[in-house]
């Protein structure tokens, strides 16, 4: 494994980091580049953030297209809905997870993005038709992990702003405009 000498966020990046971090302010994510030694085949790694500046998108965009235009195959990650032939054959039980990663999605990265005056994913990182998800569906989230423990974790979910005084609840759903 080598590791590329810079990481996205990198104006403020003093080495290659392993985990996503803030900076000086910068939001940071690593970028590392793994090559096996006998094929020379090579697979950067890119951290992405769920959400960020318009600025962090950009350079993560420019990144991209880079890699892709020098004939670098783009697999990225997330959930994806699963066919609705797949659903129509799935047992009663596992329908209680359709739709989990759109719930979470909706509750608390706009109350975030609002809060930071930020993007989501989804606005910021221009996807392109070549691209590969290579993730699984929600359904066969489900099937692995059963529902009982996802509605679990999006009852955790849930609870994100728990903590929080009223006030910074108000502020965090009420702050700029919405994503």
């Amino acid at each position: 494994m080598r590791d590329t000498p810079w990481a996205l966020g990198s104006a403020y990046a003093e080495s290659v980091i392993r985990q996503t971090r803030v900076r000086r302010g910068v939001a940071q994510t690593p970028v590392v580049r793994y090559e096996n030694r006998k094929t020379g085949r090579t697979v950067m790694l890119i951290a992405s953030m769920h959400i960020g500046t318009n600025a962090y998108y950009k350079e993560l965009n420019d990144i991209i297209a880079g890699l892709e235009a020098g004939g670098a195959i783009i697999c990225y990650e997330g959930i994806r809905p699963a066919a609705e032939e797949e659903w129509a054959a799935a047992a009663a039980g596992e329908h209680a997870v359709r739709g989990f990663p759109k719930t979470i999605s909706d509750r608390g990265l706009p109350a975030a993005c609002r809060y930071l005056g930020w993007v989501e994913q989804g606005a910021g990182l221009k996807y392109s038709p070549s691209w590969r998800n290579a993730d699984i569906t929600d359904l066969e989230l489900g099937r692995q992990a059963q529902p009982r423990n996802i509605s679990e974790l999006s009852d955790e979910f849930g609870d994100l702003f728990a903590g929080l005084t009223p006030e910074q609840f108000d502020l965090i759903h009420g702050a700029g405009a919405a994503c």
